[in-house]
């Protein structure tokens, strides 16, 4: 494939689900099988449908971010991937969260030189600030410590990368965005062989914040829609 300049972006729809995993697959074949299922991306565009954007060469699915609210203090510290991922909490963290958790931005290998990745997630930031979120909070992949395991501690190199000292794929992306590091996390996802498990809770607050607002406002109009069906 070659990168045009026919690229558009929508919401996340059911029907894309087969596309959608095909792109997970290539993107991080080095973690194990361990992709979104059919039911979580469902949830996730019902609870906050603004949240999942695809990004499309005609019609072909060249990337995509995904992200579900939460409650700040459930999330802005060390945590694992099966605690971010597990499905029984979605809606309850829906009801109650006011942050927005990052779950995973990727771009096709194909176009990761016309910076797709940071147009997704400038996208995702727009509606995380006009939804008015307190937060916005992530845990970020350290897809090269693996290599340096043995050489360095994991607080060492998340050290050197902000620095950049060492390139990181996923951890200098969230650097470059403006995110700081809450916590370091050793098993985060002992999955991801390439990070050797460990991961990085991260995160910023939305400076435009209205505390007269309230937080996505129309939360309630999704949860009604999501429990009637």
């Amino acid at each position: 494939m070659t990168p045009t300049s026919n690229i558009t972006f929508s919401y996340y729809q059911p029907s894309e689900y087969s596309k959608f995993r095909s792109l997970m697959q290539l993107c991080f074949s080095d973690m194990g099988g361990e992709y979104a299922s059919e039911e979580e991306m469902t949830l996730l565009s019902d609870l906050y449908p603004r949240g999942q954007i695809m990004a499309y060469d005609n019609d072909v699915l060249i990337g995509a971010v995904i992200s579900r609210i939460v409650p700040y203090e459930s999330f802005n510290k060390a945590h694992t991937q099966a605690e971010i991922l597990d499905l029984s909490r979605y809606i309850n963290d829906a009801i109650i969260g006011n942050a927005l958790y990052g779950l995973d931005i990727f771009v096709h290998p194909d176009y990761r030189t016309i910076k797709l990745g940071n147009t997704l997630y400038s996208k995702l930031i727009t509606e995380f600030t006009s939804d008015n979120f307190t937060d916005f909070l992530g845990a970020s992949r350290v897809s090269g410590y693996g290599k340096y395991k043995s050489e360095m501690s994991l607080e060492t190199y998340v050290e050197k990368v902000r620095l950049r000292e060492i390139k990181d794929g996923a951890l200098s992306f969230h650097f470059y965005n403006g995110m700081v590091v809450f916590d370091v996390m050793y098993d985060f996802n002992i999955g991801d062989t390439a990070s050797s498990g460990c991961g990085v809770a991260m995160g910023y607050t939305n400076l435009n914040y209205n505390p007269l607002q309230p937080v996505f406002s129309e939360r309630q109009k999704q949860l009604t829609s999501l429990l009637v069906h």
